[in-house]
Formats: structure tokens, sequence, C-alpha cells
């Protein structure tokens, strides 16, 4: 039985990015996944992985504040303020609380870019949406193919690196 220095549950696009991300720096990876192999890939499959991106270069005006509003559960007001101090500044009631700081948010915005550039880097094409939604005028992308494009690009660049170390497949009953 090989060992592995990271065992990843889970075959959706987190999982599988997880699990590529561990491999690029030397780890030798599991992946465990209920679902046979056609039907793997969790909730992605099912996406159309919308982004709230201008190009794969650029986040789209309203990506940061959108974000913000929406990562997690409701901020009482006057509390919101407390966020531009240093975390560590902060009510101990505001640390508690579910959401993304603006640090998190403004990492997430920098790092997007990079992040859909090395997806490319394994297949994955994006595409923009010509029509806007009705809810916002801001561009959108996805991947060429939704979720299950980005399932498959990952697991493809996954199982090359798995294959060099492990000929047993490993599953989870």
């Amino acid at each position: 039985m090989p060992e592995f220095d990271v065992i990843v549950v889970g075959c959706g696009a987190a999982g599988l990015s997880a699990a590529v991300a561990a491999q690029q720096n030397g780890a030798r990876v599991i992946v465990l996944e209920r679902a046979p192999q056609d039907e793997r890939g969790g909730n992605t499959r099912y996406t159309g992985s919308w982004l709230r991106m201008k190009s794969v270069d650029e986040v789209s005006d309203d990506f940061t504040d959108h974000f913000a509003v929406n990562s997690g559960g409701y901020r009482d007001p006057s509390l919101v303020h407390e966020t531009s101090k240093d975390r560590d500044n902060w009510l101990q009631n505001l640390r508690a609380m579910s959401f993304a700081g603006p640090e998190v948010v403004a990492t997430f915005a920098d790092e997007a870019p990079k992040t859909l550039r090395w997806l490319q880097g394994f297949g994955a094409r994006f595409e923009k949406l010509e029509v806007p939604f009705l809810t916002s005028v801001q561009p959108r992308m996805a991947p060429h193919g939704g979720g299950l494009a980005l399932v498959e690009a990952l697991a493809t660049q996954f199982e090359k690196t798995a294959a060099s170390f492990t000929t047993t497949p490993q599953h989870l009953a």
C-alpha cells in the first residue's frame, strides 16, 4: 500500500485543485471519491461555473464588493467599520462572526487571474457571456463546458502525476 502526504476527500473543483497544487509541490496525493469515475465532480459537474471576470486577466468592477456582501452571514452595520482595523485589534465578537475579512476578499481578487491561467495550463478554456444576466450588467466568464470541464481538466492532470507513483486506484466505498 503506497504512502501519501496528502489525502483529499472529494473530487470537485476545490478538492482536485488542492490535490493538483499539492502534487505540484512534491506531495504524494490521493483523492477519495465516493462517486464512480463517470459521475465524479460533486456539485461542480452540474454548475455553469460563472465567474465575475472581464477577462482571464481582470476581475469585474464589482468583484470585491459583491464578494464581501455575499461572503457570510449578516454583519451588524455598527461593527463593519471595525474590519478596517488590523484583525488582531478586532473586537472578540467580530472575530467570531462568519464572513470573509477585507484582506481575504482582496487576496481572492488579486489571485483570481493567476488561478484562471493555472487552470488554462491544464486545458481549461474560458469564454465570455455575451448576453448579460438580468440582475447585473457586470461581465461574466465561464469555463467552456461549465464545471464539468474544470473537473475533467483537473482530474486528467491529477491522474497523470498520480500514475507515476501508484498503479492501484484507490476508492472510497
